[in-house]
Order: structure tokens, then C-alpha cells, then sequence
């Protein structure tokens, strides 16, 4: 799929759209991550929204997309209200 916006990644909201956009051009869904993780989907869309910090369920959804976890969470500008789970 190509994609014809640009998506600012310290963004929040324009960081979780690309990411559910790759999830799904890979073949995945959110509910299908958090089968797969033992999670519920609600863990796996705050983690998508940055509301939540998982290594696990970053790195999974890294993998699925082909692309760094760095690159899809920038680490500076990170949200505040960010919970560490």
C-alpha cells in the first residue's frame, strides 16, 4: 500500500496511524498482536498510542513491520503521561 502523507513520528496520533497502517499492510491486527503476546488489546493499543511502554509488544510489532523500534518510538519527546507497564 502506498502511502500519500507525510506522518510526523513525535506525534502521537500521526505515530499510531502509520503504525496500525503497517500492522495492517503486514497482515496484522491489534487483536491478533495481543493473542499472539498473551496481552489484552487494550494493552496493545496503548502501547500502538504511546499511553504505554512495553519492550515485548514493541519489539513484536518492530518485527512485524521491518522496522527498528527506535525508528517507530522515537525515545526523546516522550509523553508524559506514558505508564510503564
Amino acid at each position: 500500500m502506498r502511502i500519500n502523507r507525510i506522518f510526523d513520528m513525535h506525534d502521537p496520533v500521526d505515530r499510531a496511524d502509520l503504525i496500525r497502517l503497517k500492522l495492517r499492510d503486514a497482515g496484522f491486527t491489534a487483536a491478533q498482536i495481543a493473542e499472539e503476546l498473551d496481552v489484552s488489546r487494550t494493552t496493545v493499543g496503548d502501547v500502538i498510542c504511546s499511553r504505554r511502554s512495553s519492550r515485548r509488544i514493541r519489539q513484536f510489532i518492530a518485527d512485524q513491520v521491518d522496522h527498528q523500534v527506535d525508528v517507530l518510538w522515537p525515545r526523546h519527546r516522550k509523553n508524559k503521561n506514558e505508564e510503564l507497564i
